[in-house]
């Protein structure tokens, strides 16, 4: 799928069921070696955040509509100038902060929430090198990316109850959350998997929920293309008798655990403390990313 000024987007569906080019042998996929500090960070430290919409737009930039929207003559109007829909192409002249509301001024039409737009995605590898995969400000995964490696997570790590869930990830993240997993256990602390590769449709879904349910400047999913989730290097994690999704997990074993040690696996928590505002994302203890050899960069990030 290729970028390109005033095209209709369209969309193709990965469904959640395992991808059909699963049963090609698997290829392995390098692990980089260590580079200057300089180029992680440049991905690591935009201010605009890597999951959620950039924070500004070059005037005369073409943008898409990732959900249907309306634009106003002025931002919040209740006044509807008109009616846009999922995959319609816009100019942008420029996007600002408003009451917590980022909003896009769209040239010679009006203003519309930023949540409901998007750059288009470019061109990717498949099997990006951990950790550089991107999600970089700017760039936006194409709809049909999968990493040709995805492989079932066995049922052992998973969450119990979940079994007969199918979650994929990277062949390589197995295996790391699987060594991370079982040392864990070895000094009785049970950490399990509840979700790892999405596909855009999946993350769609998630996405407009959100954005309806909790409104335009929500911050916990990010919109299709921009997930870590797509990229099949990411879970969500869970412990006994901490409820899923709930940032308690940060204070459970489980949860401190991970903090002392799971950098050891090339693990990380990709939106801590110290790391969800600039990335624009609530903070998620329960979200970790295998970033491989790239993980002492990673600690400050």
């Amino acid at each position: 799928m290729r970028r390109g000024a005033l095209v209709m987007f369209v969309t193709i569906g990965l469904g959640s069921g395992s991808p059909a080019h699963l049963a090609a042998p698997l290829r392995p996929v390098a692990v980089p070696g260590p580079v200057a500090p300089r180029s992680l960070r440049q991905v690591s430290d935009s201010p605009a955040g890597m999951t959620l919409f950039p924070g500004s737009v070059r005037s005369g930039e073409v943008l898409r509509f990732i959900l249907d929207g309306e634009s106003r003559p002025t931002p919040g109007d209740t006044v509807v100038v008109a009616t846009h829909h999922r995959g319609d192409t816009v100019r942008a002249e420029r996007s600002f902060q408003l009451n917590g509301i980022r909003w896009v001024e769209l040239r010679k039409i009006g203003y519309v929430e930023a949540a409901r737009l998007d750059r288009f995605p470019q061109p990717i590898d498949l099997n990006l090198a951990p950790g550089l995969e991107g999600l970089i400000s700017g760039r936006v995964l194409p709809w049909s990316y999968a990493p040709s490696d995805l492989v079932a997570v066995p049922d052992s790590l998973k969450v119990r109850g979940l079994e007969s869930r199918t979650i994929l990830l990277r062949q390589e993240a197995v295996s790391a959350f699987q060594e991370m997993i079982r040392a864990a256990g070895d000094e009785g602390v049970v950490i399990r998997i509840f979700s790892g590769w999405r596909s855009a449709d999946y993350q769609m879904d998630l996405y407009e929920r959100n954005v309806t349910r909790r409104g335009p400047a929500q911050r916990v999913s990010a919109a299709p293309g921009r997930s870590e989730h797509q990229l099949g290097t990411a879970v969500d994690i869970g412990t006994p008798d901490v409820s899923l999704l709930v940032p308690a997990i940060v204070e459970s074993e489980a949860g401190q655990w991970v903090a002392r040690r799971a950098a050891e696996f090339g693990i990380v928590m990709s939106f801590s403390r110290d790391r969800h505002e600039r990335r624009g994302v609530a903070f998620e203890p329960w979200h970790l990313r295998w970033v491989g050899a790239w993980v002492d960069e990673e600690r400050g990030w």
